[in-house]
Parts: C-alpha cells; sequence; structure tokens
C-alpha cells in the first residue's frame, strides 16, 4: 500500500477516534432513546435493502419513532431520503448511534463504525440469499495493516449482535454454521422482498417516470453484481440480441435498464462504451427493490437479486462469462437454479425463445421447498413487532 493511502487512512482513523470520543463525551450518562432508530445499509452506501421497509413502516406506524439514517461521504442518493441523514464518523453519526435504543444493519460492522452501549438493541438482517460462500467458508489472508486498520470485523459483528432474521431454512443454517452465530435467529421472511407480494401499479409508474420511459412498455433490468478489479470486461451482453428476441418472443416493445453496483463509482465515458448511449442508466435510482418491481425480464449474474426477483415469478436470465474465475465457491450449481443461464451471447437467443412460464414456476416452487423458504409478504412487520417485543423483555 502506498505511504500516501497509508497516511490518508491513519488521518481518517484518528478523526474518527476524536469525534467518537467527543460524541460519547456529551452523551454522558445519558440512556439509548426508546424509541430511536439507528439505520445503515450496506455500510452506508445504499438506502435500500432490508433496512429501507423496516424504517419506511416505523414512519408510518409508529409516531414516536425517531429515525436516523448514515452514509458515506460518496453516497448520492442523499435526498431520497426522508429522515435524519448523518454521514459516517462524524460527530453526529456517533452521538446519535450511541443514543439510539436499536442499531439496524444489513452488512457487518467494524469496531470503528459501531460503539454498541449497554441497553442497545444491534439487529442484523444480511442482505439477501446467499448464491456465493460467506463466513468462514472465505478464505482471504488480511495484511498487516488491514489487520490493523480494520480488525476482527467478523468476529466483532457477530459478538455484538443480538437478532438475526432470515428468510429461509437455508439461511438460517448459513448463519448457524458459517457466520457462527448462536443468539437468536427470527424466520420472518426477509422485509426486501415484502414488495413482491403486494400489487402497486404506482411503483413502475414511478419507475419509468424517473427516466421518461414509457409505461406500457416492458422492462429490462440488466444488474450485475460487483467485481473487485471494478472492471466493465465481463459486463459484454448484448442487451440488443436480448431485447429483440424477447421482443419477438412476447410480441411486446421493451425498454432496457442498466443498474450498476454501488461500489462502481459513475463513470458515464465506461458505461456509454460499454452499453451505448440508448441504455438508460439506472445505477443512481436509489431503491433496488423498486426498480425489481417494475421489471418484467431480469438479467444479472451471480447477485442474491434473483433470488428477491424470483418472488415475482418473472423470468431471470444469467449472464455468466466468467463463471470459472468469478467463482468462490458456490452453495448451488447455476445449474441448480430455476433460472436460464447462458455463458455467451450465442446462447441468448435459444435461451429466451425457450422459456417456458409454467415449467419456470414450477422450478420456482421446487426450489424454494429446497431452501425452506418463509417468505410471505408480512416480514417487515414482523420484524418491527420482534424489535419492540425483545425491548420488552430485556
Amino acid at each position: 500500500m502506498r505511504f500516501s493511502t497509508i497516511l490518508s487512512k491513519s488521518v481518517s482513523h484518528f478523526s474518527a477516534h476524536l469525534n467518537f470520543i467527543f460524541a460519547r463525551i456529551a452523551v454522558g450518562m445519558k440512556k439509548p432513546e426508546r424509541n430511536k432508530y439507528f439505520c445503515m445499509s450496506l455500510l452506508g452506501e445504499s438506502y435500500g435493502d432490508n433496512i429501507k421497509p423496516l424504517s419506511d413502516y416505523l414512519a408510518e406506524n409508529e409516531e414516536r419513532a425517531q429515525i436516523v439514517w448514515a452514509f458515506n461521504k460518496h453516497f448520492t442518493g442523499l435526498s431520497s431520503c426522508p429522515h435524519k441523514a448523518v454521514k459516517l464518523y462524524t460527530f453526529s453519526y456517533y452521538y446519535h448511534m450511541l443514543t439510539s435504543k436499536f442499531i439496524l444493519s444489513n452488512a457487518r460492522l467494524n469496531q470503528r463504525m459501531m460503539h454498541k452501549r449497554k441497553g442497545q438493541v444491534y439487529l442484523q438482517t444480511w442482505h439477501g440469499t446467499a448464491l456465493k460462500r460467506l463466513g468462514t467458508d472465505i478464505k482471504r489472508q488480511r495484511s498487516p495493516w488491514e489487520q490493523m486498520y480494520n480488525p476482527g470485523v467478523f468476529e466483532f459483528d457477530v459478538g455484538n449482535t443480538d437478532i438475526m432474521i432470515s428468510g429461509s431454512r437455508f439461511m438460517t443454517n448459513i448463519f448457524r454454521e458459517k457466520f457462527q452465530y448462536k443468539g437468536m435467529i427470527a424466520e420472518t421472511g426477509t422485509p426486501r422482498t415484502d414488495i413482491f407480494f403486494h400489487y402497486n401499479p404506482m411503483i413502475k409508474t414511478k419507475v419509468c417516470q424517473a427516466f421518461g420511459l414509457e409505461e406500457g412498455k416492458q422492462l429490462i433490468l440488466y444488474a450485475p453484481t460487483y467485481r473487485a478489479d471494478k472492471q466493465y470486461t465481463f459486463y459484454d451482453i448484448d442487451l440488443k440480441k436480448v431485447k429483440d428476441t424477447w421482443e419477438r418472443k412476447t410480441g411486446r416493445s421493451c425498454d432496457i435498464m442498466v443498474r450498476l453496483h454501488p461500489k462502481l463509482r459513475p463513470n458515464k465515458q465506461a458505461f456509454e462504451q460499454v452499453f451505448g448511449n440508448n441504455i438508460t442508466d439506472a445505477s443512481a435510482y436509489s431503491d433496488m427493490q423498486e426498480l425489481l418491481y417494475a421489471t418484467d425480464l431480469f438479467v444479472t449474474d451471480y447477485s442474491s437479486t434473483m433470488f428477491d426477483f424470483m418472488y415475482t415469478g418473472r423470468p431471470v436470465l444469467l449472464y455468466t462469462p466468467d463463471r470459472e474465475s468469478y467463482n468462490r465457491g458456490f452453495y448451488f450449481q447455476l445449474q441448480e437454479l430455476p433460472f436460464m443461464v447462458i455463458n455467451n451471447n450465442n446462447e441468448i437467443e435459444h435461451q429466451l425463445n425457450a422459456f417456458d412460464a409454467n415449467s419456470y414456476a414450477t422450478r420456482i416452487e421446487l426450489f424454494k421447498r429446497k431452501i425452506g423458504s418463509v417468505e410471505s409478504g408480512n416480514a417487515t412487520e414482523q420484524v418491527i413487532r420482534l424489535l419492540q417485543t425483545y425491548n420488552e423483555c430485556n
């Protein structure tokens, strides 16, 4: 690691530590506020996932609820958050975290991000059904600097978690075996999937209006997962061929949206070079679940969003040209999944033309039984009730 990077990180770490000390002094002996919720999604890179429906429910149904969201300095969707917002590692960040009764996160928090006090409740929702291996199944060498700067993230987060939620027997087992978590796991379902169980045509209207698209057209969404090299090399799917084939198959015209992973910083030139300038860039849209709800054909690769979209009953196409090099160990063979899978652009027409809605519905039901899915569309309410009950009993 370059000296300048080490210096920058050291200064940032020292500044965060000072802000925490000042916040802790300001809090003093004040107890966590009973109806205050501190929310974070994907380490401050998102306003969505499992945490957003929880905060939305609280805002609509709990008059006394105080809701605070934390975002990193690169987050661009701040205007979409109607709640109190703070930036990571600032005085306000630590003050509101220290004074909240509930800390809600869908990703592991390290010792710099979370300072949990006695009387606080930490809910870990995680973020989706796992295809890629997690926890103790990941063997990764960490540099001496990384171990010093960000020590024991996995153990720290698991050790501080009071409640985990799960959407299936499969994920409950993952949390027990791969996270080695011994605390409470409630199979409530996952709040981020609730949206797919309730009819709400205004969501598609909202999405279409955001991008100036015609509501009467089908929407094709391509949302590939993140790759560590931050390159677009394997995002070379022929979206025009996908569109043309699906239009012939269904007899309806389509529009295409692309949403890149939040960790890929905006790069208009690279985006247009790979996808062209006639493709709608939906990367900055704040709520991935709304995009999925509005989508008629979902294209991805190894993203867990495929399992969310499964509950719509609509088709999923997996484009996996780098499956061998990307595979860090999958819990399912791609052929086990109920979705269409292609390795290259030459297979697009065959797979889409061969799609049969009835056999697809059967495969989905079999897969849901296989993983022991408990998703029913009311996970959000169940989780809030769980938090309130836990609070009363502890």
